[in-house]
């Protein structure tokens, strides 16, 4: 009988340890095998988030930008309060000599504006934008392919709303004067672990006039020297634009 027990014990032993050292493999493949999946994660964030921030940013700007137009052409309506926005003065000699800005219209422009660009980029918290895995890989194959990855737009700060004259040459003894619209505005592109800033600019033509004359090479606006689009020559006096509120 205790031949037998022996036995028995004896036989079962080695069965225990391939129990046993079958679960330390399994441990250790998972062990491995998390670590690799970590491996592969920091890579992915590492190599792929710049990229997907920079895409990401990159869609924000273009769909702001077209929220910010979209704003803008409300402006464009005003029509005859925007012709009287600039008047382009002469000298004696024929040459631009002044522009003179309409304080009151600059003043509806700068409310109306801000107002209705702000309006338009807050509608974009409300349109999330995705992108594929195969645009963040920069793949062509595979550009509509793969998960999506969520990206969310969130106005950040005030509009800020400028004008900002233009001149430049339209042709032989022709300077054109367009007042430029200018909106800077600042967004959040929030994706996947990380919010980044991003500025918007645009500018927007709202008023033009043409002048017999040359394009100077500087001028003066809001008491600061500024260069031309394109300058002809350098005796032609410096033109300077002059702030008044007179319709």
């Amino acid at each position: 009988m205790r031949f037998r027990r022996w036995r028995l014990r004896l036989r079962l032993r080695p069965q225990g340890l391939r129990r046993r050292r079958k679960s330390g493999a399994w441990f250790l493949a998972l062990v491995i095998l998390f670590a690799v999946l970590y491996q592969t994660l920091w890579l992915l964030e590492k190599h792929l988030h710049p990229t997907l921030v920079t895409i990401a940013q990159t869609e924000v700007k273009k769909i702001a930008s077209e929220a910010i137009l979209e704003g803008v052409q409300q402006q464009l309506k005003m029509g005859g309060d925007l012709d009287r926005i600039m008047k382009v003065e002469k000298a004696a000699d024929g040459q631009v000599a002044w522009i003179t800005i309409n304080q009151q219209v600059q003043q509806r422009v700068y409310t109306q504006t801000t107002s209705e660009v702000t309006r338009t980029l807050h509608h974009l918290e409300n349109k999330p934008i995705s992108l594929s895995l195969g645009q963040v890989l920069q793949s062509n194959i595979l550009a509509d392919y793969g998960p999506r990855i969520p990206v969310e737009i969130w106005p950040k700060g005030d509009v800020i709303v400028d004008f900002e004259p233009k001149m430049e040459s339209a042709g032989v003894n022709t300077v054109m004067v367009t007042m430029m619209l200018k909106v800077h505005a600042e967004m959040s592109v929030v994706v996947p672990f990380s919010t980044e800033p991003t500025v918007v600019e645009a500018k927007i033509p709202i008023a033009t006039a043409w002048m017999m004359g040359d394009v100077p090479q500087f001028y003066y606006y809001n008491g600061a020297l500024k260069k031309a689009e394109s300058g002809s020559s350098p005796q032609v006096p410096m033109p300077q634009i002059k702030m008044k509120g007179n319709n």
